[in-house]
């Protein structure tokens, strides 16, 4: 276990508040905090084998790249602002905010997902398996590469 100072420090250093200016804010990523997730999914599957396994999953995506997943721990990571900038145009151009993604009601399925769009002036929630596509490429994007593990933040979930 790391002492608090540490701890503290790379903490601070993650969300740009070391005294030399570094961290992510430093680079780019944006320094305010959002209250208002552009895209936020909220997934669960089954049958969960045992009462006290995980079987969901939040994920919140900020306009900076602010990530949050929270699921068995919370992760605090930054994605690119390319990355970010593809997810938005993937929205816009898939017209998920407006087109019908209806899925077929007599499908029964151990996963499943909502997806809320807030961009725009629309908030809009679509449910996975509607816009199966659209939706796959999206969380495709919205998942970390390996190489993005130093600048994630992992604390136990309560």
């Amino acid at each position: 276990m790391l002492p608090d100072r540490i701890r503290y420090r790379r903490f601070a250093w993650l969300f740009g508040a070391s005294s030399c200016g570094m961290g992510l804010a430093a680079a780019g990523y944006g320094a305010a905090i959002e209250a208002v997730p552009i895209v936020e999914t909220s997934e669960s599957w089954g049958p969960c084998p045992t009462p006290e396994s995980i079987c969901h999953q939040t994920t919140r995506l900020f306009e900076s790249g602010r990530l949050i997943t929270q699921g068995k721990e919370m992760q605090i990571s930054y994605l690119s602002p390319k990355t970010v900038q593809d997810i938005l145009t993937l929205i816009r151009t898939s017209a998920l905010l407006e087109k019908d993604c209806t899925a077929d009601p007599n499908s029964i399925a151990d996963y499943g997902a909502t997806f809320r769009f807030r961009l725009d002036g629309h908030d809009r929630s679509v449910n996975f398996p509607g816009c199966e596509k659209d939706l796959h490429t999206l969380s495709q994007l919205m998942e970390l590469p390996p190489d993005n593990a130093a600048n994630t933040l992992t604390v136990p979930s309560r």
